[in-house]
């Protein structure tokens, strides 16, 4: 006796999904981890935003709220049961989605508010992960290919394409969300200038397998290049003020009413 297809898949997406995203963690974690994850959406995107004109504290935000959408657990792309956010904020979906978020990524003129921020952030990661997960679709994100590929090196010359879409949206952003003047040729100048080490990264490590033993070597290189004299802020302070920023508020304890004595 046949059994019906839709019988079948409720039975997978209730036992078989969780238990194939669990081993696909467990094959994450190892050659092809997600390492770089937190590196792109956090440092990274901090770096860009302050090549872009922002403020630093401006740009933290920006990236604390990119690198949020993989930590919250309402936009987390893990639950399995979570098929409409993978679709939307991790881009499974493609450019719709991208193009979905950054319709809602709207900004008050010289100040933004922390709920801006967090649609502007949730927009960034989706353009980010958009270049990242072309290889699957959202029912099971990237079980299909057993990996992570957000590992820079995995393809060199697409990262490098997708920084410099990011530098550009950034830079809208900055038109459209401060008030204060700067200058958008010394911005682009500076830009120009990592755009060379970038490139020039890309192309040697390109020349590589994904699986090279070099390639982390060759990406802190790249890394400390770009950030120069900031590279402990980018990698060290600013990541230890993000995970800061995700501690739940500590709980008080409610004022207790004054004991009355026992008088006898």
């Amino acid at each position: 006796m046949s059994v019906p297809i839709n019988i079948v898949m409720t039975a997978f997406l209730r036992v078989g999904l969780p238990l194939g995203l669990s081993l696909g963690v467990v094959i994450t974690s190892g050659s092809h981890a997600n390492a770089f994850e937190e590196p792109v959406h956090l440092s990274l995107t901090i770096w860009l935003a302050v090549s872009a004109g922002f403020s630093e504290s401006d740009a933290f935000q920006l990236g604390r709220f990119d690198q949020a959408t993989d930590d919250d657990p309402s936009t987390s792309p893990m639950p399995p049961h979570h098929v409409k956010e993978r679709k939307l904020y991790h881009a499974f979906g493609g450019a719709s989605a991208v193009h979905e978020l950054e319709g809602k990524a709207r900004c008050t003129r010289g100040a933004i508010t922390l709920p801006q921020f967090k649609r502007i952030g949730q927009f960034l990661h989706a353009l980010e992960d958009q270049y990242s997960h072309r290889c699957c679709g959202p029912i099971l994100g990237q079980l299909t290919i057993g990996e992570g590929p957000d590992k820079p090196w995995y393809a060199p010359p697409v990262f490098v394409e997708m920084v410099e879409r990011k530098f550009e949206k950034l830079l809208e952003f900055r038109r459209k969300c401060k008030s204060a003047s700067f200058s958008e040729v010394a911005v682009r100048s500076n830009f120009a200038r990592s755009k060379d080490l970038l490139d020039r990264w890309a192309s040697d490590a390109y020349e590589f397998s994904a699986e090279d033993e070099g390639n982390q070597a060759r990406w802190d290189d790249l890394i400390r290049a770009l950030y120069g004299v900031n590279y402990l802020k980018y990698t060290d302070t600013f990541v230890k003020a993000y995970h800061a920023s995700q501690k739940p508020a500590p709980v008080l304890d409610a004022p207790r009413p004054p004991t009355t004595p026992n008088i006898r």
